[in-house]
């Protein structure tokens, strides 16, 4: 498969793709890991950050987590990185608020792949932690634009496996979501998946003790949405430990 502006490459076992104007950091930091350091506060994944000709890279090695990860490893069934780079680099290319896909890697033994994605880093912090630091003009003006982005990316037809507060980011004024992995993207996306992905970011707003109005604010930016009663339900039973607080 060619893929435009992306060159692909075999190492030691392992095949990649990765963007040619940039091509010799990205495949080094793929293949050997060249030129990378490790980067802080990346929960189960494994990242590092390596240096661009323009700016800085994210190299992040698929790991599993759980019971699984005692015999897996960083093995998964199918290609995971190979389907995450093309959803994500499909909706890069439709101008969607992710950042720049610079590459993949990956290397396949009896049905069981490892490997690692690339994108370029931006300058900024998680949705979370920008909430946590701005003051309530500019924590509005963040949860409108965070709400925006989701919209657009559901209009696509993009559903997200993993939509929460860690996976938006803010930088320069912008709202960026990240990690693709495991992805879909459909011709249509219909309410059950859009509602689907608000109430799993619905929950993580609870988890991490954010206010009910913080949600509201970015449902505001989101727009009409009809979630089915009987889902909401069900997630509020799975959230009932940690309830959303009442006031910002």
């Amino acid at each position: 498969m060619q893929i435009d502006d992306y060159h692909f490459e075999t190492w030691h076992g392992q095949s990649a793709y990765a963007l040619l104007e940039e091509f010799d950091a990205v495949s080094g930091a793929l293949f050997e890991g060249r030129n990378c350091v490790a980067a802080e506060d990346v929960g189960r994944a494994t990242v590092q950050i390596f240096p661009l000709a323009y700016g800085e890279g994210i190299v992040r090695k698929y790991r599993r987590g759980g019971l699984a990860a005692l015999f897996l490893r960083d093995k998964f069934l199918g290609n995971r990185m190979l389907r995450e780079f093309e959803v994500h680099l499909a909706y890069y290319r439709a101008g969607g608020p992710v950042p720049e896909p610079l590459g993949v890697s990956w290397e396949c033994r009896d049905f069981l792949c490892q490997g690692a994605i690339a994108t370029r880093r931006l300058a900024g912090e998680t949705l979370l932690d920008g909430l946590i630091r701005a003051d309530a003009a500019e924590a509005g003006e963040m949860l409108r634009l965070a709400g925006e982005a989701i919209r657009h990316m559901h209009d696509s037809g993009l559903w997200h496996a993993d939509l929460q507060v860690k996976n938006i980011l803010v930088s320069d004024g912008a709202l960026w979501l990240i990690d693709f992995d495991r992805a879909c993207q459909y011709r249509v996306l219909g309410r059950f998946g859009r509602a689907r992905n608000l109430l799993r970011l619905r929950r993580s707003f609870e988890k991490h003790g954010r206010s009910r109005t913080d949600y509201e604010t970015l449902l505001a930016g989101y727009g009409a949405i009809d979630i089915p009663w009987w889902l909401d339900w069900a997630y509020r039973m799975r959230g009932a430990s940690a309830p959303m607080r009442s006031g910002s």
